[in-house]
């Protein structure tokens, strides 16, 4: 194998490495400077299976609303549990907040058990958006939506891919 191929499959087998490395590291560590207090993986935490929408090819630079669905799986998510979705930093989208909906990366989650009650937590230095949950339990087949670029309370789909 020629040298610039080999140093394209290790840049490949990097960028798809990475973002597991980085999401497995921040999950025990504090979750950031707004109170979030540290999330170690068990407390609750449970099986489940994730989606986007669009799922086709996104121009760079490009701006919208993705969703993220998540749906629970067997045992489910308990209370103090919750699901973290991270947008790689190296991707150089926008943020992700929940302060200012007209503002770049303002996000939602929505759970589709209205009984369940979850708390938003967007950390837009290290890209995530965590639901943890606080009151009930996610079943398994109930759904979480992280809306990243949301735009539902009148705001444009600033999110920038």
């Amino acid at each position: 194998m020629r040298p610039p191929e080999r140093l394209l499959q290790r840049a490949l087998l990097l960028a798809v490495l990475l973002p597991v490395v980085v999401l497995l590291v921040r999950a025990v560590l504090p979750f950031g400077s707004r109170g979030g207090g540290p999330w170690l993986p068990g407390q609750g935490d449970g099986g489940g299976a994730a989606s986007i929408d669009p799922a086709g090819p996104v121009a760079a630079g490009s701006r919208g609303t993705w969703n993220v669905r998540y749906v629970a799986e067997a045992p489910g998510v308990q209370g103090g549990g919750g699901v973290v979705v991270h947008f790689p930093l190296y991707w150089e989208w926008s943020g992700p907040q929940t302060a200012a909906p007209a503002l770049p990366g303002y996000s939602t989650v929505r759970c589709s058990d209205r009984r369940v009650r979850i708390d938003i937590q967007a950390d837009p230095d290290f890209h995530y958006i965590r639901a943890l949950v606080l009151k009930g339990n996610l079943s398994p087949g109930d759904t979480l939506v992280f809306a990243y670029g949301d735009t539902t309370a009148g705001g444009s789909p600033e999110a920038r891919a």
